[in-house]
């Protein structure tokens, strides 16, 4: 089965997909469709011109390629675990397949930033702009393949996947909001 019918059988059931997981050595089309995707939001950056005061390119690309990948491992275990913990049952490996296909909705931003630098020129905000817009469409296809593969309601996979995005930004507040106490009681 080539990577093209695998990516299309995860589109039309992800669960099926995800279940021969080990049987046809799918993790492997997951992280190729991961390294694209990863590449696609560099590419983006690139077009952007967000990295340009950051470092070089090859470097650059590491330095993006390994916290993205990081990041990546650690969603997957952390939605696995929670799932688990919900009595949702799946794999880990077909949620890294499945979800490592879906970080082929980032290769959306190379287009899209390319035709808003043609149109706007030094406006960021169009960028920010389609960037959220591709966040929102990975979220959603990541909760319709995680609903499909573990058999969970909506609203609970919804959940699901907005503790690891939420429990950081809350955590960053706390600090931020605990720097802040500590500067004003260590003035007075």
């Amino acid at each position: 089965m080539s990577v093209i019918n695998y990516l299309a059988s995860i589109a039309e059931n992800p669960a099926k997909a995800s279940s021969s997981i080990f049987s046809e050595r799918k993790v492997l089309a997951g992280a190729a469709c991961f390294f694209l995707g990863s590449l696609s939001f560099f590419l983006w950056l690139y077009i952007t011109g967000i990295s340009y005061p950051f470092a070089s390119g090859s470097i650059l690309f590491v330095l993006v390629f390994t916290l993205v990948f990081i990041k990546f491992v650690m969603l997957v275990s952390l939605l696995h675990f929670l799932l688990e913990m919900t009595g949702a049952s799946g794999t880990a490996a077909g949620l890294f397949a499945v979800m490592g296909a879906n970080s082929l909705v980032w290769t959306f931003l190379i287009p899209f930033g390319l035709i808003i630098r043609f149109l706007s020129p030094g406006n960021f905000l169009p960028q920010l702009i389609v960037f959220f817009l591709v966040v929102l469409t990975y979220a959603g296809i990541s909760v319709n393949a995680i609903k499909k593969n573990y058999h969970v309601p909506g609203w609970k996979t919804w959940l699901v996947v907005a503790i690891p995005f939420v429990l950081p930004v809350l955590v960053g507040f706390l600090f931020f909001f605990g720097l802040i106490f500590w500067a004003v009681s260590s003035i007075f």
